[in-house]
């Protein structure tokens, strides 16, 4: 069995070395070198090239390297009879966390325009707005992570269970 990591554009070093620590056997191959195509069962992808996945007629099951699966279930050589999986972990979900908490903090502070004004070497002060109240939608990993690194932030009670696409 062979198992590809498929993220162009990403520096995926420290997780082949990680992998290849843990496991020196495995048959790790990184995306374009990915050998003989029909030995690879398993791929771990991040915006993968388009035809890759109907380009391995041995694939057993796909996991995104990321939080996210969109760009996995959008590709429409994805079998219909593989598993896709995604990353989780308290590291990632410290840092979606994180993120947002940024993400917030810059559009309450209007810290966008306080840098356009710096780079026109003007100074025009304002007072920020009413700290923002924020909304969860769903309470899963990333919402927990988010409700429990984010208490400064007053916050809209989080919708539990699953939400309908018709939402």
């Amino acid at each position: 069995m062979a198992l590809l990591i498929a993220a162009p554009g990403r520096d995926v070093a420290v997780l082949v070395d990680h992998l290849q620590r843990l496991e020196p056997a495995l048959d790790l191959r990184v995306w374009p070198d990915c050998g003989r195509l029909e030995d690879i069962e398993f791929a771990v992808l991040w915006q993968q090239p388009p035809g890759l996945l109907a380009a391995l007629p041995a694939l057993k099951a796909v996991s995104s390297l990321g939080a996210g699966v969109e760009h996995v279930l959008a590709d429409p050589d994805l079998p219909t009879d593989v598993p896709v999986g995604r990353l989780a972990g308290p590291r990632l979900g410290a840092d979606m966390a994180a993120y947002l908490v940024a993400q917030v903090v810059s559009h309450w502070r209007r810290l966008a325009q306080f840098s356009a004004l710096q780079a026109n070497t003007c100074w025009q002060p304002w007072a920020p707005a009413s700290v923002p109240l924020v909304g969860l939608l769903g309470t899963g990993a990333m919402g927990s992570e988010y409700r429990n690194y984010n208490r400064p932030f007053p916050r809209i009670p989080a919708v539990s269970g699953a939400v309908s696409a018709d939402v």
